[in-house]
């Protein structure tokens, strides 16, 4: 899944000192709502994580700091998607037995899981959500 963010208010030529162009930043930005993981998103523009944080705490980093926090959001909604079906539909594990060849397949579910997204499903129940008549 790519999200895409709109452009970054300063203009597409500039280029910072810091190397963090408004293309690199909506790259990095879009990578991070796609994996929730800053690594991986410092990877894709090919900036160290020190330099994001760094930008993220700058003064003028603001947008990028709105961004990234939205990011996050997205990424969360994901991660909590993934979850409910691991915990609804289980997992397979499959072990491999090299002398004698063969394989062994095991279907496991995971309850703590299942029960963590019961209680948040619980909770979401029990808030309406914003906007709502209820």
């Amino acid at each position: 899944m790519t999200c895409q963010f709109p452009p970054l208010p300063a203009p597409a030529e500039q280029t910072r000192a810091d190397g963090w162009s408004p293309a690199r930043q909506r790259r990095f930005l879009e990578t991070l709502a796609a994996t929730g993981v800053i690594r991986l998103a410092c990877e894709a523009v090919r900036i160290t994580t020190r330099s994001a944080y760094a930008l993220r705490i700058r003064r003028d980093g603001a947008a990028f700091r709105l961004g990234w926090d939205a990011a996050i959001l997205i990424a969360r909604a994901r991660l909590a998607d993934d979850l409910l079906a691991r915990a609804i539909m289980g997992s397979q594990d499959t072990i491999r037995k090299d002398p004698d060849n063969y394989e062994i397949t095991r279907h496991r579910h995971d309850n703590r899981l299942a029960m963590s997204m019961l209680a948040r499903l619980d909770r979401m129940a029990d808030c309406p959500a914003e906007g709502s008549d209820a």
